[in-house]
């Protein structure tokens, strides 16, 4: 996360300005829309209503939506349901007002401005955990996040980003899905091959964890010279 601008005094109330870079991005939806879900089903933020606008044509101009709490939850009870709601065509700004009248508004990229009327609340802690919350709403097979995070403990954020860098391949993704749902990591027996290595070679020969393994076939198919280096004077492990 950038803090773009902290506690500025901009007439009664003090302005913040956030770009939450590191949030989960959907492939199919701009990251914007998943923070405003985000923070309109946090349980820890206080949000008195949500609102956003959707463009109309030039004819009938826009509209503004506006939901309690418990309405959005109601009507949109996933991201899908929400983004089928709206597209990034038709999506104006959006805002959040909270309990003591302090507004988080943003568009579709992932830049958020906050104004508060006191200066009590770190707003750079609450949208660190907003950036982390962002993951839970993930596009992988659960049973593949769930493995990382209870078998292999890495942490939901982890867990996410590994997969999305191994599924940048999708030969190497396939064939770590078979490895881990076969429940043991053994040699396939038609393995992908990248730069000479398996991810069994990588296992055995270079010390690798599996997990490590199928992320580094993926860094040799992107970037075979430095790669190959670290795996070669032993400098990459879990």
């Amino acid at each position: 996360m950038k803090i773009l601008k902290n506690k500025v005094r901009d007439g009664n109330c003090f302005l913040y300005s956030f770009d939450l870079d590191q949030c989960y991005h959907p492939k199919s939806y701009p990251a914007g829309f998943l923070i405003l879900y985000t923070i309109a089903r946090c349980d820890s933020i206080p949000v008195d209503g949500i609102l956003f606008d959707r463009w109309g044509d030039i004819h009938d101009g826009g509209v503004r939506e506006t939901y309690s709490r418990g309405l959005f939850t109601k009507k949109f009870p996933s991201f899908e349901k929400f983004c089928s709601r709206i597209n990034d065509t038709d999506a104006g700004p959006w805002q959040v007002k909270l309990d003591d009248g302090t507004s988080i508004s943003g568009e579709t990229d992932s830049v958020v401005t906050v104004f508060a009327e006191n200066d009590t609340v770190h707003f750079a802690r609450l949208f660190a955990g907003i950036e982390d919350d962002t993951y839970a709403f993930h596009e992988y097979p659960e049973s593949l996040v769930q493995y990382l995070q209870k078998k292999e403990k890495i942490t939901l954020r982890s867990s996410v980003q590994i997969l999305e860098h191994i599924s940048s391949r999708p030969d190497i993704y396939r064939e770590f899905c078979h490895c881990v749902q076969s429940g043991e990591y053994v040699a396939a027996d038609i393995p992908v091959k990248v730069e000479g290595y398996t991810a069994w070679q990588l296992v055995s020969e270079a010390g690798l964890h599996p997990v490590g393994a199928y992320s580094t076939l993926v860094d040799l198919a992107s970037d075979p010279q430095r790669t190959n280096e670290l795996v070669k004077n032993g400098f990459v492990r879990k």
